[in-house]
């Protein structure tokens, strides 16, 4: 789900709104791609691509655990207990824990999930990609606030 987030830049409320059957393999692209419903700064549905490396976390993910755990929840990242979709809340504890795992301390900034879509955006930044690419990757209306 991290993963995700980031290759996508995604808030921490949209995993959890994503269902299992938006994700749809590419076969021109070599690709999954999936529809965040709702998305902010669209305000309407939006489907977003992974690219090849997240394409093949997703495909892991999709074999060996949701298919196997999740198979009657129509949620791609549902919640352990309910099957409704993950909460923004547990994305956020989620990957807390992961951060903590990692040994990643925060060094007196405060480290959220948000920080996935800062991270997407300064790597694309620097990597060359146009500020409009970035734009309209994170979904924002304005070039500002990119």
């Amino acid at each position: 789900m991290l993963v995700v987030m980031y290759l996508c830049g995604l808030r921490r409320s949209e995993p959890g709104r994503i269902r299992a059957d938006s994700v749809r393999w590419e076969s021109q692209l070599g690709v999954f791609s999936f529809v965040i419903p709702g998305a902010k700064g669209a305000r309407r549905d939006v489907r977003v691509y992974l690219d090849e490396e997240g394409s093949w976390y997703l495909a892991t993910y999709l074999q060996q655990v949701h298919r196997q755990l999740h198979s009657t929840t129509p949620f791609l990242f549902p919640a352990a207990r309910t099957g409704s979709g993950i909460s923004p809340t547990w994305v956020g504890v989620l990957f807390h824990r992961r951060r903590k795992a990692a040994g990643i301390r925060p060094r007196g900034r405060k480290i959220t999930p948000h920080i996935l879509r800062h991270s997407l955006a300064t790597h694309l930044l620097q990597a060359g990609a146009d500020p409009r690419r970035v734009q309209r990757k994170l979904r924002h209306r304005s070039l500002t606030t990119t």
